[in-house]
């Protein structure tokens, strides 16, 4: 039953703050960032650029930008990655003269890479918190999203290196599980404490500070915008 109320309480509390964020009145002055763009596809433009490349943080700290560019990039790629217990990405890779096998030792090797770039990423991250202003100002909820970010990552790289990924049981688990009749649940140590921290974050996500990413969105939208 966790997954289901995982993923119900992650899809309520998504719905929830975007209807709360959308019914804050607009300001009665509003104010662009300059320059503006000067067409709606410039502000939609800018609005992507900021979305995933962080000029302003780059132009602010470099190192910061680096850690939380190439931890989310490599985020991004893992969430794609894991798109293969749905679809073997044969539309893909067929072109490419890939086989199965082929498929396995790419995603192995990129998802493992993904997986180290993403620890040394949010290990950064975390740690960086622990010292001077940045420890003053840091709340118990930040170490707990940079920790539940990392335990995930830590398991996810423990099922490719100290265990065997057994990709088609996951599979048939996994449609089970949309179909409302789960049964072969895979006893994988990691895969289980892999699974269980992923459905902490998504009940977490809504309701804590990651979900910035949403709402970081909303707002380069309304600053950016062109009316």
């Amino acid at each position: 039953m966790t997954p289901y109320v995982a993923v119900a309480i992650f899809l309520a509390g998504i719905a929830y703050r975007l209807l709360s964020w959308l019914r804050v009145p607009p300001p009665a002055v509003r104010f662009l960032l300059h320059p503006a763009p000067k067409s709606t596809l410039g502000s939609l433009l800018a609005v992507v650029k900021q979305f995933l490349f962080y000029p302003s943080l780059m132009s602010v700290n470099p190192k910061l930008w680096l850690a939380a560019w190439t931890g989310h990039m490599a985020l991004f790629g893992a969430l794609i990655g894991h798109g293969r217990l749905i679809t073997e990405y044969t539309f893909v890779f067929g072109p490419l003269g890939m086989d199965k096998h082929a498929i396995d030792q790419f995603s192995f090797m990129a998802g493992s890479i993904a997986g180290l770039i993403m620890l040394a990423a949010f290990t950064f991250l975390l740690l960086r918190r622990f010292r001077g202003l940045l420890r003053k100002l840091s709340t118990p909820e930040d170490y707990f999203a940079l920790s539940l970010v990392l335990g995930l990552v830590i398991t996810g790289l423990m099922m490719r290196f100290a265990t065997h990924i057994d990709v088609e049981a996951m599979r048939l688990y996994f449609w089970e599980l949309a179909t409302f009749r789960p049964q072969h649940l895979p006893e994988n140590p990691f895969f289980m404490a892999h699974y269980a921290l992923a459905q902490l974050l998504l009940a977490y996500f809504p309701f804590g500070k990651l979900m910035h990413s949403i709402g970081s969105l909303l707002t380069n939208s309304v600053t950016r915008w062109k009316m």
